[in-house]
């Protein structure tokens, strides 16, 4: 799995609506929309500063395979800069999102299908995604947590 794979999935699974279809959000949803949002916008830019402007000192990402853990600042925003450097599209299909604030925490989780492409190489997959946020001292919602799982067909190949 790559840096790119890994943040693109946070990326683009929960942005365009967290909740699911027809369901209204309160408040405090709309709240962590709109920083997704804003991770969202500072990523298609590929402005380093404003992703990690949305990151907690202390997050903690995760992928499933062995070594894909990313902790802390310095750790996460070299994955993001490899991630900009190597990527030239990502297409994400939403096909299922929730959201859940209690408190000052707040979590997501999305199902997509994701296409990416580099240098003109296509690439299909699922990609599990959840994300917990924790609004900090600033009032600023900020992502503490992060995984992403690859799901596994049910019938046998």
């Amino acid at each position: 799995m790559t840096y790119r794979i890994v943040l693109v999935g946070l990326l683009l699974c929960l942005v365009p609506s967290l909740g699911t279809a027809g369901e209204e959000m309160s408040p405090e949803a709309e709240e962590v929309a709109a920083t997704l949002n804003r991770l969202n916008k500072a990523s298609d830019e590929k402005d380093i500063d404003g992703v990690m402007a949305l990151v907690a000192p202390d997050a903690v990402f995760m992928g499933t395979g062995p070594g894909e853990r990313w902790e802390g600042e310095e750790v996460i925003r070299e994955a993001y800069g490899q991630f900009f450097a190597s990527s030239d599209k990502e297409v994400a299909e939403l096909t299922w999102r929730k959201v859940g604030v209690h408190g000052d925490i707040a979590w997501a989780a999305g199902m997509l299908n994701v296409t990416s492409y580099l240098r003109n190489y296509k690439k299909q997959f699922p990609l599990n995604v959840s994300v917990v946020l924790v609004k900090q001292d600033d009032g600023v919602w900020r992502i503490v947590q992060y995984h992403h799982s690859n799901p596994t067909s049910a019938d046998p190949e």
